[in-house]
Parts: structure tokens; sequence; C-alpha cells
């Protein structure tokens, strides 16, 4: 069955739900980005043919790095377009960039491109192309809160393969935190061009039936004769896709999904460095969650045992209500949070809560789950939970409506300690969607931490943030679980990139 045939086929089933740090690069052979040689860039079997991606695309989602917000967008992403560093099971990997170096205060970072890197027309990849592209970027009001320590206005290019990054603040992390997230490089700074250096081009297709693409004329290949990404964002759909033949890679299956799959596909589960985390949003800036005492109570009457035992099952583990955890620099400090339902209901009846609405929807498998049992556990200290379910593919479609009401689930990509507090906190957060530490004296906190080039230092004043974000934040991580994907041998064994499926260019 052909792709719209199947889209078509689950629509009618209702399936379909809608100093001196540097980094040097790993080269090929050639010491191309994408030059002559021969490396793939997916861990395929590098036999050619049809690679099928079955995986959530929000409605109205786009090829645009710095828009866009569902996974089935990025598999797209990174087949277009190289980054200067790209993430790969959480550790930053050299795409275009040759060297990453800083001078000893960290706040002037220098970066050389790859020889003979070169765009889908056929033109070389230069230094303007790349810095043209970081200030689209950090113009972008969600993805550029990665990129706010570039001051862009003092950077420049000093020749086609070399650009000197100027920073607004010291930050050791430069590379990991800040480029690694963030530095796709698209021909003069346009991603509406659709030219890149990835390893595909764009054939056809929308953020409704998804995308067709086909081998970039000047890249040496990942072993992919087509990629078609495929819009289906109900999971239990996307697993019956897998194991039925009709799509050869499955992207982020439930519990219960996923023990249907079977030969000739399979399961392959990440570790903490590809995990969701799995929660809900307290949101300080609205009450009755902007009253600290009712954001304790409500992360009091949580079982999260409960919680991650019956919705998650094997290999998830109890979240701290900070992100990092599993991955390197997570904080010692962080305690348990054990529920309390005695001081859950003094709290709320002192504060006059007892009922109040829960936002969810199953953008990723569990969350609807949890909310449900969460319903239970909340009646158990005096609060009724009202549930209002909604599409999870629109979910993500109205981010500044989610961020007015008081109380949602969510799920976050897991990412270490250090890299998540700004983005996830302070007034350039771009996922700070509980509000927490918007002020002049947070923002300052932050800086200072990321400025501190001393690696023990940097981490004790990180374990201080997030102690903090833990016991006095809006953010409730119940839970973390290990991405179920289901892949088969015409895809291979897919490394991901902040919960997206890889097939982008990956030096050997």
């Amino acid at each position: 069955m052909d792709r719209r045939g199947f889209l078509r086929l689950i629509a009618v089933t209702g399936a379909v739900t809608g100093a001196g740090l540097a980094l040097g690069a790993c080269a090929t052979e050639d010491g191309g980005a994408n030059g002559t040689g021969t490396g793939t860039g997916s861990g395929t079997g590098g036999d050619g043919g049809t690679v099928r991606v079955a995986a959530m695309v929000s409605p109205g989602d786009t090829l645009d790095p710095a828009a866009a917000t569902s996974p089935g967008a990025w598999v797209g992403i990174f087949a277009l377009y190289d980054s200067l560093v790209v993430l790969l099971d959480n550790e930053p990997v050299s795409q275009l960039a040759e060297s990453i170096t800083s001078n000893d205060a960290a706040d002037v970072w220098t970066v050389r491109l790859r020889p003979d890197a070169t765009f889908s027309d056929g033109s070389p990849v230069t230094a303007e192309d790349a810095l043209a592209s970081l200030v689209y970027t950090a113009a972008s009001p969600m993805a550029g809160s990665f990129l706010a320590p570039l001051d862009t206005a003092a950077s420049r290019t000093v020749d086609e393969r070399t650009l000197e990054l100027h920073l607004s603040a010291p930050r050791a992390d430069f590379v990991e935190a800040v480029l690694a997230p963030q530095s796709g490089v698209f021909k003069d700074g346009d991603p509406d061009s659709g030219i890149g250096s990835g390893p595909f081009v764009l054939e056809s297709g929308s953020s409704e039936d998804g995308w067709v693409f086909t081998p970039n004329p000047h890249h040496p290949g990942v072993g992919i004769d087509r990629l078609e990404v495929w819009s289906v964002p109900d999971p239990d759909a996307r697993a019956r896709a897998v194991v039925s033949g009709d799509v050869d890679y499955a992207n982020d299956l439930p519990v219960t999904a996923a023990r249907t799959v079977a030969e000739p596909a399979r399961i392959t589960e990440g570790g903490p460095a590809d995990s969701k985390a799995l929660g809900l949003i307290l949101n300080t800036r609205v009450a009755p969650f902007d009253d600290e005492r009712v954001r304790t109570a409500f992360k009091l009457l949580v079982d999260r045992e409960t919680l991650v035992g019956t919705v998650l099952g094997q290999g998830a583990v109890v979240g701290e209500d900070v992100l990092g955890k599993g991955i390197s620099g997570y904080p010692d400090e962080l305690s348990e949070i054990s529920r309390d339902v005695d001081r859950a209901r003094s709290i709320l009846a002192e504060a006059g809560v007892d009922d109040l609405t829960l936002v969810t929807s199953d953008v990723v498998p569990g969350l609807n789950d949890a909310a449900e049992l969460l319903v239970t556990q909340a009646r158990e200290v005096g609060l009724t939970l009202t549930l209002e379910r909604r599409d999870p593919a629109a979910y993500f479609a109205d981010i500044p409506g989610l961020m007015e009401l008081p109380l949602f689930s969510l799920y976050w990509v897991n990412r270490s300690t250090a890299t998540a507090l700004p983005f996830t906190t302070g007034t350039a957060g771009g996922f700070n969607l509980d509000g927490f530490g918007a002020d002049a004296a947070w923002d300052r906190r932050l800086a200072d931490a990321a400025a501190i080039t001393d690696d023990a230092e940097r981490q004790a004043a990180v374990a201080a943030l997030a102690t903090e974000v833990s016991e006095r934040g809006g953010q409730l991580i119940w839970g973390y679980q290990p991405f179920l994907n289901a892949t088969t041998d015409a895809a291979g064994d897919v490394p991901s990139s902040q919960s997206a499926p890889f097939f982008g260019s990956r030096p050997d």
C-alpha cells in the first residue's frame, strides 16, 4: 500500500487523531562534510531503496528549523540541512564544523567550516551562509532561546570558511548547550529556499500528508534512495503500520503497542539521552499556581511511583521535576519527592483550592493515562480534577494559548540539566511554559553559572539552580521513559537527535 492509500485508510478507521576550549571534528576519510566520500549518515544497511518513516507531524508544521515543533518535521529538517554541530544521543557531533575553538574567556568562539561542503544546488557552503543562518534562527521566538548568548551584531566572518562568534557573556558549554541544539545552515540563511547540504532534497509534501525526499546529487549519500516521512499522529496506528509492513520505521510507540511488534520489525529502546520526561505544567503566572504553597501541595499529592509503574512500565524511572536524569551532570543533590497526602490536603484547604481543570493530550503515549490516574490521586486530598482532552496533532499549534492555562500535561525531550535550565526557565527561555524565574535576578544567576569555566564549580552552580527549580518551580516531572521505536532491516539502527529519528549526515 502506498503512503496516500495508507493515510486514507487510517483516516477512515479513525486511527489518525488529527578556556582554551575546543571541539575537533570527527572527519570522514576524505575530510569533507559532503564531498566525494562514502560515509553513511543514518546507520542504515546502505542497500538503497525507500525508507518510510511514521511519525507525529503537527498540522501546519514546517521544515523551518526555527519554527518546527514535531518529530516528523525534524526528520525532514535533518535530511535537508546539515548543522555546524548536531546532538546525537545527547553528544555533540560535528557536521559542517571542522573545528571550534574559544578564547581563554570563552566569550569568543571561532568556527572553521569543513572544506568542500556543498549545498544541494552545487554552490559552496560559506561562512556567510552559516552566520546568516544563525542570525535567522536567533530571531525566532522559540528556537532563538538556544542562541540567546550569541551577540549577532558583533559576530562576523573572517574568511570564506571561518566565522567568529561573539557572546554577550562567557559560555564554557557553548558547543554542547548552544550550537548543538540549533545550528542548522541553509543557503543565504533562508530556509524557505529549501537548499541545504544534507543528504536529501525535498521532492514534495506537506505537514498534512508528510514529505518525500530524494538524494542530494552533491552529497555522497546515506544508503537510501528515497525517504518518506508519513504524518501519523496516533501512536497505535504507527505501530500497526510497521507491523503490517506499510512503513519501515515507527517513532515513539506506547508500551502496549510496542508489545505487538514482531519480526521482521523490532523494538529499539533509547537510553537516558534518548528519553522523554512526562509531567505537568503548574503555571506560576496564573492562579492558583502563582501561589507557591499550591505548587507544593500539587507536587505532594502525586504518587509518582504508581504513575511510572502503571503507565510507563519497564525501564522508566521517577522524576524530581528537573530535566537531565540519567545524563552526566544531573545533580546528585536532588532529593526524591515523596507523596504526602495529609500535608497536601492541609495546604490546599488553607489556600481554598478544591477544583481544577487539567488540559491533557497524548502528544506522547501515556499522558492521558496518567491524567486519569491523577484524577483519583487528587480526589484523595479533597481536590476535584476535571480533564479536558485535546487533539494531540494540534496540541502545540497554539503555545501562547497553552501558556495561559493554569494546569496542563506536557512532555520534554530529556537533555542535560545545564542545557535545559536556560531553555525552560528565565526570561529568555523559549520553552519556559511555567513562567518560573522570569526576572533579571534569575537571568543573572543562569548567566553566571554558564560562564564558569571550571567544571566542578559550574556543576555546583547548576545544582543550586536545579534544586530551586525542583523545590519552587512549576515543572512537575513525574517520570522518565526511554523512547520506544520500531525499525526494520530497511531502516536499520537509526540514531536519535533530540527525540527525532536521524537520517542526516554523519561522519564515519
